[in-house]
């Protein structure tokens, strides 16, 4: 049994001190971008954060129930400077899958890119959609 004290040593034994750090994905390491999933008006949405990020450096694919949302984030030329206080932008490869259910039309899958956010979306299958019983 671990006592109390013992517990920050048996941390930093199991986790490398860069996992620790606030910057724990250094530069050259991946970066998992901020991604908002809802439904809205019977589609699917995705609304998925990329600053820094062009069009062409951005793929989306569907295969056997999965979207996936992949590119790059390149590294800007570095300015050298007397003095750099932190960095903590992340550059390189990303990768996001999301495993969508029977309910959505993956025929229809729609994705735009504005002002750094990617919007995807999905329909709601017709046959899965609500359908409102009147009453009589």
């Amino acid at each position: 049994m671990y006592t109390r004290s013992a517990l920050p040593a048996l941390f930093k034994d199991f986790f490398d001190d860069d996992c620790l750090s606030p910057a724990w994905m250094a530069e050259g390491r991946s970066f998992a971008p901020a991604v908002d999933v809802y439904e809205k008006d019977g589609e699917l949405k995705l609304d998925v954060d990329l600053p820094g990020v062009t069009k062409k450096e951005i793929s989306v694919e569907y295969n056997d129930g999965v979207l996936t949302i992949k590119g790059q984030r390149n590294h800007e030329a570095e300015e050298k400077t007397e003095k750099q206080f932190t960095k903590e932008r992340f550059y390189g490869a990303f990768a996001r899958a999301f495993r969508i259910g029977d309910g959505y039309d993956h025929q229809k899958i729609a994705a735009k890119f504005e002002d750094g956010v990617l919007k995807v979306t999905m329909p709601r299958r017709e046959e899965t959609k609500p359908v409102s019983v009147r009453i009589q």
